[in-house]
């Protein structure tokens, strides 16, 4: 868990926190991935450093920030095969398997994310990340620590 500062500074964060937990074993899913920044800058330092995740995915419930992104990655990279962009909330239900991806290690990067969060959805969210993460996971989490609420968000999510 990392605080947020600007946002360059947080992407470099979420990132360097994730990077040495990534290699052709690791689902790496970036949830409400807006943007796309963040997924753009795994690829790109994933490739630098041969560290590129086996399976990437994005997940936002906004379906034109996931296109742009397609675009981005085909602009950027001429495509990238083992990246999956899924419109969908993130406290549905997800495996690697499902996209023919039996991961050892799992990676769930969360910048902002509990944030935006609906209170409603926040333990169904929460249970989702820890089924994915119950083998071998690490969350990469940036939480606003001036607003008392994330406090109080980040303390359950250490319990």
């Amino acid at each position: 868990i990392y605080p947020f500062t600007s946002d360059s500074d947080e992407l470099h964060t979420m990132v360097e926190m994730g990077l040495p937990f990534l290699d052709h074993l690791t689902l790496y899913h970036e949830v409400g991935v807006g943007s796309g920044e963040g997924i753009i800058e795994v690829v790109r330092r994933g490739i630098q450093e041969n560290r590129v995740p086996g399976c990437i995915v994005g997940t936002d419930l906004n379906r034109y920030s996931l296109e742009s992104i397609r675009l981005l990655i085909e602009e950027e990279f001429g495509g990238f095969d083992n990246v999956y962009l899924r419109h969908s909330n993130a406290a549905e239900p997800f495996e690697g398997e499902q996209l023919g991806f039996s991961p050892k290690i799992f990676v769930v990067a969360a910048n902002r994310f509990f944030s935006i969060l609906d209170p409603k959805v926040f333990d169904s969210v929460v249970e989702n990340f820890s089924q994915q993460m119950k083998k071998e996971g690490y969350l990469v989490a940036g939480i606003n620590l001036a607003s008392h609420a994330n406090m109080e968000i980040l303390e359950e999510m250490i319990e």
